[in-house]
């Protein structure tokens, strides 16, 4: 499979570099090795699916999160399943659904009750699609706290925009020696590809 070319480059405009070769830490990496079933167990199926993850971002970037969701309705299915929830809910909620993206709050709920790893971002990332911004925040506190996989990454991460401006997020990446980052390039923006580009 191919990305189109405005995949690469466009929706995240100059941060887009930041995303791609900022480094994890030690400790962000050690923690995605030992996560299992919803996160990060079979490193080598997430490579396959994730860039369907990132194209998904381009269009919620852009401000379309039912085309996001048509780019994660044409992925493979997940390996470990589960993955995905956390970033469609919070597509569904961006929507309107909100519905479903409670449902997908039930649904990793379910799981960590089972004893599956969830991480936190991914009821942050449903919460902040829901508008729900005091729940997002203990949950990105929570994500700091447990060494999230993708902990590291939220000042680069353009879906985290609809919180950034919120004091009591400034605050958190502040207290946890981070800082926003993500700036849209208003000199870009993505061409509409469609669905089937990325079937290519």
């Amino acid at each position: 499979m191919t990305l189109p070319r405005a995949f690469r480059c466009a929706t995240f405009g100059t941060s887009c570099r930041a995303i791609t070769v900022i480094p994890p830490t030690r400790r962000s990496q050690s923690a995605f090795r030992s996560a299992n079933i919803v996160q990060g167990s079979n490193t080598s199926r997430i490579e396959v699916v994730s860039p369907y993850f990132y194209y998904a971002l381009v269009f919620e970037a852009d401000g379309d999160p039912e085309q996001a969701l048509a780019i994660l309705d044409a992925m493979p299915a997940p390996d470990p399943p589960g993955v995905e929830l956390g970033l469609a809910g919070m597509f569904h909620g961006l929507a309107g659904n909100r519905a479903r993206a409670v449902s997908n709050v039930d649904a990793l709920l379910a799981a960590s009750a089972a004893g599956v790893y969830v991480p936190p971002s991914q009821l942050a990332a449903i919460y902040v699609g829901l508008g729900d911004y005091d729940l997002a925040l203990r949950h990105f506190r929570l994500a700091a706290q447990l060494n999230d996989p993708i902990f590291h990454w939220f000042p680069y991460l353009p879906h985290l925009r609809h919180v950034a401006a919120h004091t009591d997020f400034q605050v958190f990446l502040r207290d946890v020696g981070l800082k926003w980052q993500w700036r849209r390039d208003p000199a870009r923006r993505p061409r509409s590809l469609g669905r089937a580009a990325i079937l290519r």
